[in-house]
């Protein structure tokens, strides 16, 4: 299963639709607070994750997660992709950062690579 948090609609939605078409299994969530609430993050096959949300962030969710054993690849999304920014995801081990706006075929592809278990990007 795939778990997407992301705190616009638009996007939420056009991402679950996007990895239903491609008969991935996915469930989206409004928050990270919303994904935690309702399922354990490590039971995840993969986290998509947004930056920029209210309460707990993307990257916050992250650092969280890669002290645990069993953590899932994270694919984080950002419209403001700063020198920090990149860091802070690369020290926390993100999988991919993914630079808002984007194209569907170019998500499509880090959730197969993430998802088969190849390297980070």
């Amino acid at each position: 299963m795939i778990f997407v948090a992301d705190d616009d609609d638009a996007t939420r939605d056009a991402i679950c639709l996007l990895l239903e078409c491609e008969a991935l299994a996915v469930h989206c969530f409004a928050s990270c607070e919303a994904l935690c609430a309702a399922a354990d993050p490590l039971s995840a096959e993969l986290l998509i994750l947004d930056v920029q949300m209210p309460g707990i962030s993307g990257l916050d969710l992250l650092e969280g997660l890669r002290s645990r054993p069993g953590a899932p690849p994270v694919i984080l999304m950002t419209g403001d992709p700063t020198t920090d920014l990149l860091a802070r995801a690369a020290a926390a081990g993100a999988y991919a950062i993914l630079e808002k706006p984007f194209r569907g075929d170019a998500l499509v592809e880090l959730v197969k690579s993430a998802t088969a278990g190849d390297k980070p990007r």
